[in-house]
């Protein structure tokens, strides 16, 4: 079974798993700990993890890498080790992934936004792009079957994203921006007209899938995908987190 990634979307629906940062608060982890290292430190948690969501029937493993990049890591002291987590990340999800030869799930390289304090340049774009180019290339060698940018909160995201991409033009990839509470436009307050404008096709060659991430729970953002799904020519993953907490009873 070696149906690309994109095919598959084109075949049929695929499930993607859930959350994997409250999957491992659940375990007792602090925020103040890099989860993203923890497929080093801690691998068989995080082997659990995309075991369970195995066993619950995704077809998509997400790895955990969403800040393995040189800067995030840089607040941990583990900048040197960018290789080495996102290879982890990915190897530990192959090897679930590919447990039963009958049954094709695939492994989604996961890459977050790259947030810089700097006035946006020239110079720091390719700054930008030379290291998140690092970070897809160990999702890549590690096993990774796509990358999945999430998360993306501005059209210069988007547009980083597919130049990373340019670097490995044999890999599909799909980019997922986060949208406001009000659904009109990303985090970042960028208008969806604007999020969702032509790229030039050679551009994005291999973008397989348009998706959207995290947001105010389901029923808001089944809203959104009525008002988007004719305007894009793309399939779209639809990830929505689980909503916003509630005043039940006076506990939230």
């Amino acid at each position: 079974m070696n149906k690309k990634f994109s095919q598959a979307l084109k075949d049929h629906v695929l499930i993607f798993d859930g959350a994997m940062g409250t999957e491992i608060y659940k375990r007792h982890v602090f925020v103040n700990v890099c989860f993203d290292n923890l497929c080093v430190s801690a691998p068989d948690m995080i082997e659990d993890i995309y075991q369970q969501y195995y066993d619950a029937g995704a077809d998509v493993l997400t790895t955990n890498s969403f800040g393995a990049n040189r800067e995030t890591l840089k607040k941990f002291g583990l900048s040197k080790d960018v290789v080495k987590i996102n290879h982890a990340a990915a190897s530990l999800a192959r090897k679930v992934a590919d447990s039963d030869e009958n049954r094709q799930v695939y492994v989604a390289g996961s890459i977050g936004p790259l947030i810089w304090e700097e006035q946006h340049s020239s110079s720091c774009d390719q700054d930008i792009i030379a290291i998140l180019t690092v970070q897809a290339k160990a999702l890549i060698d590690g096993g990774a079957d796509f990358i999945i940018f999430e998360s993306l909160t501005s059209r210069r995201d988007l547009e980083l994203s597919t130049l990373v991409m340019n670097n490995l033009p044999d890999v599909e990839y799909v980019l997922s921006f986060r949208l406001n509470k009000d659904l009109t436009s990303t985090i970042g307050e960028e208008p969806i007209d604007e999020i969702l404008a032509p790229f030039e096709a050679e551009s994005v060659k291999n973008l397989v899938a348009w998706g959207i991430n995290c947001s105010s729970g389901p029923e808001s953002m089944l809203n959104f995908v009525g008002k988007v799904i004719n305007r894009i020519e793309l399939p779209l993953i639809v990830q929505p987190n689980a909503g916003l907490p509630r005043k039940v009873g006076g506990r939230s």
